[in-house]
């Protein structure tokens, strides 16, 4: 509870001394479910930041966050941070990559808190208050954001390893695999003999591409163990024989 009443009050302040022409944060990409995509601004587990995985004393009846769900359109103008260039694919902000991202609402808006949530924002991304952007600034990516996403925050949330999956659609890799994902889930899990799970993370082409352009070999699987350095193999059997020898 340490964390709550400093949280409420300093929304309740910037509500009292005037409405917002911006707003700033992280962009969570879009849902798993589709929609919008989600910002996250800041909540009363650990303010502006955001864990590879909650706090396992979380307790949702007491969680409270500032967090929107964010609409834009053709009217909308979207351009990179600091440079001011206009973003050419916006694609990009679909990826779940806890950018940094900038916000300009149509209209001047009071922040909002949300509670009685079933869930963390990880978790429980509905029920959000919605805001039109005007503009949007956002964080420029790279190859070495994807990484960064799945070394901090997807391998937090296993002990055995993560296994980004980057492939040509249509391809015969991206077919063989899309029709096998299960057997290999199964089997690079039974192949390691070390503690904990491993998980495929797949990347769609358009979402790779608009992230990290050129920077991307396709068909590329980068395997993420611990805090050791991105290991890069082209098929699906390198990538089993690889854990197998871990």
């Amino acid at each position: 509870m340490k964390k709550l009443i400093p949280f409420l009050l300093l929304l309740a302040a910037c509500g009292a001394e005037e409405e917002a022409e911006e707003i700033s944060g992280l962009n969570l990409g879009v849902p798993p479910d589709g929609g919008p995509i989600i910002m996250f601004v800041e909540d009363n587990l650990n303010g502006e930041e955001l864990p590879g995985i909650p706090d396992p004393s979380f307790d949702a009846e007491e969680y409270e966050v500032e967090a929107y769900k964010i609409e834009y359109d053709e009217s909308t103008e979207i351009v990179y941070l600091g440079t001011g260039e206009e973003v050419e694919d916006t694609s990009r902000l679909e990826a779940p990559l806890y950018q940094e991202i900038r916000v300009v609402p149509h209209k001047e808006f009071e922040p909002q808190v949300s509670r009685n949530r079933e869930g963390h924002i990880f978790e429980d991304p509905t029920l959000l208050p919605v805001l039109h952007a005007e503009r949007i600034e956002i964080e420029a990516t790279s190859l070495e954001n994807i990484h960064t996403y799945a070394q901090d925050f997807l391998s937090a949330d296993s002990a055995g390893g993560t296994v980004a999956v980057l492939l040509a659609e249509g391809s015969e890799e991206a077919l063989k695999f899309a029709t096998q994902q299960q057997k290999f889930h199964e089997e690079i899990n039974t192949r390691f003999q070390g503690e904990g799970r491993w998980f495929f993370w797949q990347v769609s082409q358009d979402i790779a591409d608009a992230i990290a352009g050129d920077e991307i070999s396709y068909p590329s699987y980068y395997i993420y163990q611990n805090d050791e350095e991105p290991h890069r193999v082209e098929s699906i059997n390198e990538v089993l024989e690889y854990v197998e020898d871990l």
